[in-house]
């Protein structure tokens, strides 16, 4: 069973990213909806191990993971049977394949496991020892019932392990997708930049000092983009997330383990500190550095918005220079129903 889910795994990814590579479309849909497939089996093979060890969350999780990437592959279905191309589908594909690439590699191939946990390990214990716990690393363990590697920290009580999810591995891999996935393009977003930076504040806006400054701010730092050259947009996007993720999961690390040592919560500071408060810090952590990337990266933004326009999908025509047109196509429906209404006004006077 092992077999076949590593098979699933980096047999779907394998196929998304060649999808992705390929220029002949009508080829490439047939690869990402095989891709989106595959990997979507994968997560279906993870659920009955996370019930088996209690990890709820966990299963919920990959449950609605493997709904979406099914939904992925309809849609690149309806690419094929409509031969048309959607932009953001691309993207997200290779943002997956890229990003879990580079995780799953790292998780599944044990080398690269245990010297990224020893090296997260090890940078905790120091600065453990600086906040006067006398803490030092032990010996690698296996675990069967989760497949993952454990570092346990030693001199703390309770003693705590370091397992590859403490060193920020998955959040670190998704901005690695987007950050090697994404391309410049100013054409996507320098038209709404210039309307955006002609609008004038809506009333709304004005009466609030709080919220002026908001928007006068919000464009003041949106002619900062619009005049950085695209490396400096992508220097700043990797500086502002990978290192920072990397640093502050460190002192997330500490921070645990240091107030679990001194039962700063009560007996219950682990469970406290590791499941609610710093999941919790770390998702708005991680929101935010999204925002940020948006706001450096508006190429992305403009992907990533194009997903949520999947569900008006539903007709084909839709999708122009790779992005579904949603408010042209109501704009027309609305236009025929006030049409329909004058020709039923006029037949009615009529009679």
């Amino acid at each position: 069973m092992y077999v076949i889910t590593i098979i699933f795994l980096f047999g779907g990814l394998t196929l998304l990213l060649i999808g992705v590579l390929l220029k002949e479309r009508s080829v490439s849909h047939i690869i990402l909806l095989s891709g989106w497939v595959i990997f979507g089996l994968y997560w279906l093979t993870q659920i009955p191990h996370f019930l088996d060890i209690g990890d709820l969350f966990n299963a919920m999780f990959c449950l609605l993971g493997t709904i979406l990437f099914f939904y992925f592959a309809y849609h690149e279905l309806l690419n094929i049977r409509w031969k048309e191309y959607v932009s953001s589908l691309s993207y997200i594909a290779g943002i997956t394949a890229v990003g879990g690439l580079f995780y799953y590699s790292i998780e599944k191939i044990e080398p690269l496991a245990k010297g990224l946990i020893y090296i997260v390990a090890s940078q905790s214990v120091w600065f453990l020892n600086l906040f006067g716990l006398d803490a030092e690393l032990g010996s690698f363990v296996y675990n069967l019932e989760t497949h993952e590697f454990h570092l346990t920290i030693l001199g703390i009580d309770p003693p705590i392990s370091i397992i590859l999810a403490c060193t920020g591995i998955q959040s670190i891999a998704i901005f690695v997708g987007i950050l090697i996935v994404t391309r410049s393009d100013r054409g996507l977003w320098v038209p709404w930049l210039k309307r955006f930076l002609k609008e004038k504040p809506p009333k709304d806006v004005k009466r609030s000092k709080i919220r002026s400054w908001l928007w006068d701010n919000k464009k003041g730092r949106m002619r900062k983009v619009r005049d950085m050259s695209d490396n400096s947009r992508f220097f700043r996007a990797f500086m502002y997330t990978i290192p920072i993720i990397y640093v502050l999961n460190i002192f997330r690390n500490v921070l645990i383990i240091w107030g679990s040592a001194n039962e700063v919560l009560g007996p219950d500071t682990f469970y406290i500190a590791h499941n609610q408060l710093s999941k919790i810090l770390s998702l708005a952590v991680l929101i935010i550095m999204v925002f940020i990337t948006f706001e450096l990266l508006p190429e992305c933004q403009e992907q990533v918005v194009g997903l949520f326009d999947l569900p008006q999908r539903v007709k084909p025509g839709m999708v122009k220079d790779g992005f579904i047109e949603v408010k042209f196509d109501k704009s027309k429906d609305k236009i025929k129903k006030k049409k329909g209404v004058k020709k039923k006004g006029k037949k009615a006077r009529k009679k």
